[in-house]
């Protein structure tokens, strides 16, 4: 999901990110899977994404909690997201970013 080719293919989106897809962003505003595309165009895929402290946690056979830390140039965030399984495969129905503040 990180990766720019990921991020600006709406078909790789479709795929991914379940249709009732909710989101409370780093940026403290909320919105859901239709608002994904405009927003993730808008992106820079120019800095670099690093990933760390990865942690999955099972319930039930069908959904997943992903929680992670990125750093995204000078801004780090706590990232939490649940995946569930459907007939189409693992998608994201909900994602929450939280802004780490600096030391």
């Amino acid at each position: 999901m990180l990766e720019g080719s990921v991020r600006n293919s709406t078909s790789e989106i479709k795929r991914l990110i379940a249709e009732e897809f909710y989101e409370f962003g780093s940026s403290g505003s909320a919105f859901g899977f239709a608002d994904l595309f405009p927003r993730l165009q808008e992106e820079s895929a120019t800095i670099p994404y690093e990933m760390t402290e990865e942690r999955v946690k099972f319930f039930g056979d069908k959904a997943v909690l992903l929680t992670y830390k990125l750093l995204r140039g000078e801004r780090h965030t706590l990232r939490s997201s649940i995946w569930e399984e459907k007939a189409v495969g693992w998608q994201m129905t909900f994602h929450q970013g939280t802004i780490v503040p600096e030391d």
